[in-house]
């Protein structure tokens, strides 16, 4: 259903409820985040191109255990569309939620839009807002911002990595990590160390890199296009001194050449990879020691655990 949303049991999949309709043209592209009893998820356009935008609550908090929506934050003004979020908000440590936004569909460009915005969950209230690219048509922030000493840290569509101070909202710095005419869409991750982002090149591939917490390049692993022609969409998990994501293999002659690997945090060095049919766009999940991901296939979902057990 399109903007539906729904309440499941984890141990039978049940459907315990679906939530109402958030507001006209909604969607939803992200996973939920549950935090201080409320479930907040972004609200997305549903079709962009077609003036199918949203004109409230880009953000909405809901009751975990009944279909009511608690709350919402709107931030486009009457007569203005869109600034969606296309991605899962994020909770710092002090319990602020960081949210990232798209850009408007009609109105004029707003500041909020393409942008980071640091946010009270439980009154809704903006603390800041800081754009990273213009609010043009598709420079989006499509990924989930990442915590990390005292930043915020975003990929945007239009290549840059941005980090802001949590507190003030001050810009820390911006890098296109030296890929030329890249984009960021999967979601950047770290290890306390570095940041670790996937960028995709436009029919040429991309790469993952490692950055350093001042912005500096500390590694880069390039990578090829899948049989689409897409470059790397799928976000990092970080374990143990190693990382773990879905990419094309650079250089690779002998299919297939899609896969995830594990690399090692400090050097990129591949440590193992497992070769798929079909590209890995999800964003590996690790729990309880096994290593969960599914294949762009439809059918196929894949565990790894340490010595096969």
């Amino acid at each position: 259903v399109k903007g539906g949303f729904y309440a499941v049991d984890a141990a039978t999949g049940a459907l315990k409820f679906q939530y109402p309709s958030v507001t006209p043209h909604a969607s939803f592209e992200s996973s939920a985040l549950i935090a201080g009893g409320a479930v907040y998820v972004g609200v997305t356009d549903l079709n962009e191109d077609n003036n199918g935008c949203i004109s409230a609550d880009q953000l909405v908090a809901l009751s975990p255990t009944s279909p009511t929506i608690v709350n919402g934050l709107t931030i486009t003004p009457s007569g203005s569309t869109g600034a969606s979020v296309w991605s899962s908000p994020m909770i710092d440590p002090n319990g602020y939620a960081f949210i990232a936004t798209g850009n408007t569909c009609t109105g004029p460009s707003l500041e909020v839009a393409d942008a980071i915005l640091k946010v009270g969950p439980a009154t809704m209230k903006i603390n800041w807002d800081q754009q990273g690219p213009p609010d043009g048509h598709d420079l989006d922030y499509g990924a989930t911002p990442v915590y990390v000493s005292g930043m915020v840290v975003d990929g945007s569509k239009d290549g840059n990595v941005y980090a802001y101070v949590t507190t003030t909202g001050l810009q820390m710095w911006k890098t296109n990590a030296g890929i030329a005419s890249g984009s960021v869409i999967g979601s950047p991750a770290t290890d306390g160390s570095h940041i670790f982002v996937p960028y995709y090149v436009a029919g040429a591939g991309g790469a993952i890199v490692a950055l350093n917490l001042d912005g500096s390049v500390a590694w880069t692993l390039p990578t090829a296009r899948d049989e689409s022609g897409i470059g790397v969409l799928s976000a990092p998990a970080v374990s143990q001194g190693m990382i773990f994501v879905g990419y094309t293999e650079a250089g690779c002659t002998t299919g297939p050449c899609n896969g995830i690997s594990a690399l090692d945090a400090n050097t990129g060095q591949v440590l193992w990879r497992y070769k798929t049919t079909h590209s890995i766009y999800a964003g590996p999940a690790i729990v309880d020691g096994g290593l969960f991901v599914g294949e762009f296939d439809g059918t196929s979902v894949y565990c790894f655990t340490p010595n096969g057990v």
